[in-house]
């Protein structure tokens, strides 16, 4: 006896007619009412997901009155991955009963959910818009500056080449204290009104000569930067509106912290100012205190080291194509031997290896990193899906523009020295090519996100949907002519095996 498939409910046919009458002509607010309305007086339930078959019926049902809407005009439901009720603006192409290959939408980021990577690629950080909404334990980071509080307009121009993103190294610290408010001279206040302390491993140039007077040279060299607790208007003044609050090259490490994190992380650092751990620059680092006090992160690590590092030797390896490079004469094919053409070509192909490849692979390196650790954390659910294209995408131009600048300006500098004998001048740009690049890609990426927040309020961003299937209405023919429905039978293997295909086996 073969046994009848059970009828699925069918949850479209009493409503989906009526709300996709005049589909074109609705608002999202109106059809999510519409529909919620129709299910109230049909009694039927709405669907909390849309499985193979109900996918493929809805695609079935919808139907659109003109195929040449624009995308402000028309609506489609995004039936791929989402519910009935979530419905989005889209292009719609054909006759409506196609659905497009690849769905684009346009979402909008604001400003202060547009976090920037951290330079090992997975970490997160923010703007600091508001210092009152600092609180205790936070991780704060500030462009690099081995000169501070010598000269003024120099610590300026750092914290603004910081904040341009030109500048990527950065000096970290924890906040002491919650930022209750402001004082009249933008000084960030306690509820006690007192100035909010930081912890950090720092010193200035004034700091060590003091040190060096009080205590000797040797303190000097052996604990340059001691772990100290320093007011916070130190790296405000003169960087922020006394106003609104808001930073000017100040970013803030994302960490989910509570109140009890909050309270050990103060507590630890008490701790260390009593035990006057040394400072070092590879193995005890400012930033390597600043990740270790996270006791949901608890790793001591500074991943700025391991970058400049990695610089430093991939300079030294261009430094080295530099003697190919202006050592290495066209031959004149009348006067020279076969043995010079060879010389010619081996100099070009070594001064590449050293100069083009270390650049390139740089780029496409740093690339598949990051988006390996955006991929992992957008299935965590650490980041939205507009951040996550977000930041697939100005990572992906950074290797692109940032990457293919530098190779193109090393490609072009031995013809440059034929031509123009400025050998210094291709010297230095062996060096500098990449970082010069990749500083003018951030500053034009700061400048075209600010232009867009400007004009729009927001970031536009382009989400790519799934392919889906297209599923045409009725009947269609195949080459030879011949009738065959869109509907295809489920392989009988799938499930229990029927009494009618046990015959036939």
């Amino acid at each position: 006896m073969t046994r009848s498939k059970p009828t699925p409910p069918n949850y479209y046919k009493p409503m989906m007619p009526g709300v996709v009458k005049n589909y074109g002509s609705l608002t999202v607010p109106e059809l999510r009412a519409e529909v919620i309305e129709k299910s109230k007086k049909t009694n039927t339930p709405l669907p909390p997901g849309l499985s193979t078959m109900k996918k493929k019926k809805l695609l079935e049902e919808l139907s659109f009155s003109s195929p040449a809407l624009g995308r402000h005009e028309s609506y489609t439901v995004r039936a791929l991955n989402l519910t009935l009720l979530e419905v989005e603006d889209a292009p719609v192409s054909g006759d409506g009963n196609k659905k497009v290959e690849q769905e684009v939408i346009m979402e909008r980021i604001e400003a202060n959910s547009l976090p920037l990577v951290y330079v090992d690629g997975s970490t997160m950080m923010e703007r600091v818009s508001d210092f009152t909404k600092l609180r205790r334990g936070d991780h704060i980071c500030v462009g690099l500056n081995p000169l501070r509080k010598i000269v003024t307009a120099f610590d300026k121009l750092l914290q603004y080449m910081a904040h341009l993103e030109i500048l990527n190294a950065y000096h970290h610290f924890i906040m002491y204290d919650d930022v209750d408010h402001l004082s009249k001279d933008g000084i960030p206040m306690t509820k006690d009104d007192k100035p909010v302390m930081i912890c950090e491993y720092s010193n200035t140039p004034g700091g060590a000569l003091e040190q060096a007077w009080k205590y000797g040279l040797k303190s000097v060299w052996d604990s340059p930067a001691p772990w100290m607790r320093i007011p916070f208007y130190d790296y405000v003044e003169g960087c922020s509106t006394s106003a609104a609050g808001e930073g000017i090259g100040i970013y803030r490490i994302k960490e989910d912290l509570d109140e009890s994190d909050r309270d050990l992380i103060v507590k630890n650092m008490d701790a260390l100012l009593a035990s006057h751990e040394t400072y070092s620059f590879i193995y005890r680092n400012c930033e390597h205190a600043a990740f270790a006090f996270n006791p949901k992160r608890p790793v001591w690590v500074s991943p700025q080291v391991p970058y400049l590092m990695w610089n430093l030797f991939r300079v030294l390896i261009n430094a080295s194509s530099i003697y190919f490079l202006l050592n290495n004469d066209v031959p004149d094919p009348r006067t020279s031997s076969m043995s010079d053409v060879h010389v010619y070509h081996i100099f070009c192909l070594l001064y590449h290896t050293l100069a083009t490849v270390p650049v390139a692979m740089q780029s496409v390196v740093q690339l598949v990193r990051t988006v390996m650790s955006l991929t992992a954390k957008k299935e965590r659910k650490d980041l939205s899906k507009p951040v996550f294209y977000h930041l697939i995408y100005k990572e992906f131009m950074r290797a692109c523009i940032g990457g293919g600048l530098a190779c193109l300006c090393l490609g072009l500098l031995p013809k440059m020295v034929r031509d123009t004998e400025q050998k210094a001048i291709a010297a230095s740009l062996v060096l500098l090519a990449y970082t010069i690049s990749n500083g003018v890609f951030n500053l034009s990426c700061f400048v075209t996100i600010r232009a867009m927040l400007y004009a729009n309020g927001g970031v536009a961003v382009p989400m790519v949907g799934k392919k889906g299937r297209s599923f045409s209405r009725g009947r269609e023919k195949n080459k030879e002519g011949n009738t065959k429905y869109n509907n295809t039978k489920r392989k009988e293997s799938r499930g229990r095996s029927t009494s009618r295909s046990r015959k036939k086996k």
